[in-house]
């Protein structure tokens, strides 16, 4: 489920990902789809949450992927395409993709097209343009999201991972566990994405037996 966007950036990210669309670029993409799949899940197209997966790839490719000496494409197509960008008014726009920011979200209220985040990993609040409500959302629900500043105002990314609402308080026990021990960082986006994956794949397993300290999945990430 997906929320409207005021003004949508994926036309301007698809100029970007149309540099990566043949040639070495499509080697970039499969190394980076291998780098994905290690950090965040691995799907196929045969998945029903393939969409929701291909969408937090081809964002976090974008907009986070380095690619030497650049820090991903989204700052080499800046860099490369400057002029171009500046003559058609579109430089300050593509400024704002340079600053996208992924994390994991509490929910803290949805009203008059405003929705309140609060950044579980780095503590920051959020207000955003979100003029629909997304489906099923609840204050206290947690969300991977990723927060897009597009001229002036901030919209979610078109990739949200709705953590189970059963799934809440073990998140929060395991956000508190990571940051006890100093292992809290931007990675665990990455972590819980990885434990979503699992509960989509093996829905019988218990959300305690995924959403905890002592889930396999922790061995790769620590």
């Amino acid at each position: 489920m997906l929320g409207v966007l005021t003004m949508s950036y994926l036309p301007y990210l698809e100029r970007v990902l149309a540099l990566y669309s043949d040639g070495d670029g499509l080697d970039v993409v499969m190394e980076a789809r291998s780098t994905f799949t290690e950090l965040s899940g691995r799907f196929s197209e045969e998945d029903a949450w393939h969409e929701t997966w291909s969408r937090l790839f081809l964002d976090w490719f974008g907009f986070d992927y380095a690619v030497a000496p650049y820090r991903s494409p989204i700052h080499r197509y800046v860099v490369e395409r400057y002029e171009e960008i500046t003559s058609e008014g579109s430089l300050t726009l593509f400024r704002g993709l340079l600053a996208t920011h992924r994390s994991i979200f509490e929910v803290r209220r949805w009203s008059g097209g405003k929705l309140r985040l609060v950044d579980v990993i780095g503590g920051g609040r959020w207000v955003l343009e979100q003029p629909f409500a997304l489906g099923g959302l609840r204050s206290g629900d947690i969300i991977d999201a990723r927060i897009v500043p597009m001229q002036g105002e901030l919209t979610l990314g078109a990739g949200i991972i709705f953590h189970p609402d059963e799934a809440v308080p073990y998140i929060s026990a395991l956000v508190e566990h990571l940051r006890d021990r100093g292992q809290l960082g931007w990675k665990t986006v990455h972590l819980l994405a990885r434990m979503n994956l699992q509960h989509l794949q093996g829905p019988s397993l218990k959300l305690r037996s995924i959403y905890t300290p002592k889930s396999f999945l922790i061995r790769s990430y620590v």
